[in-house]
């Protein structure tokens, strides 16, 4: 009987080709399958791997979201920010209440619930097909930090750290010659100081 002829190399070289086109073929619809039902289950809600500060907000809603700063918020009213101010000739700790004292409904400082939700639930969520497709599974192994958006009133919140921080400015000064017994001719000079003032709109900016 006539033995099988044995491969040859190209033969057995397209072979291990089509098996390894047909594995990434699969590797791929299983991909696709696996995102099209992750962005289904995460339909408005945000992505796991999401968080503000040390805060998780994965698979929230908005409104889950606008109640956790919503609590944050009424900590704030109880609390108050406390600041710890330093300059070259004094330091000082003062607390701010983030509720003006003339009116219980204007708050001075608040977190922004509807603003970080918005944020949160944008996260991978735009871009190209393949971007809305894949990057949402990336977000479970890259975490993604969120800065919660702040709304500030900046004429009451700059007359409060102005009241406050005051004291701790030092005006520049020019040189000068103090005289401490006329006629006797004892004197003394006094350096010229730069001074040191804050600047209120950048610590408002970074709160």
């Amino acid at each position: 009987p006539l033995l099988p002829e044995p491969p040859t190399r190209s033969r057995r070289f397209f072979k291990l080709v089509g098996v390894f086109l047909l594995i990434v073929a699969v590797f791929i619809v299983v991909v696709f399958a696996v995102s099209a039902a992750y962005i289904a289950i995460y339909k408005n809600k945000v992505y796991p791997g999401v968080y503000a500060g040390s805060y998780y907000l994965g698979g929230s809603s908005t409104g889950e979201v606008n109640k956790f700063i919503e609590d944050l918020n009424n900590r704030l009213v109880k609390e108050g920010i406390s600041f710890d101010a330093r300059s070259t000739i004094a330091q000082s700790n003062f607390k701010i209440n983030v509720v003006s004292a003339g009116d219980s409904t204007g708050e001075i400082i608040a977190l922004d619930g509807e603003g970080l939700a918005k944020i949160a639930l944008s996260v991978n969520r735009g871009g190209k097909w393949y971007e809305k497709l894949f990057y949402p599974l990336m977000t479970r192994f890259k975490k993604v930090n969120l800065s919660v958006p702040v709304q500030v009133n900046e004429l009451a919140m700059t007359e409060i750290l102005q009241d406050n921080l005051k004291k701790l400015s030092d005006d520049p000064r020019d040189a000068n010659v103090l005289f401490h017994t006329w006629p006797s001719g004892q004197m003394e000079i006094i350096p010229e100081s730069a001074g040191q003032k804050f600047e209120i709109h950048q610590i408002i900016s970074q709160l």
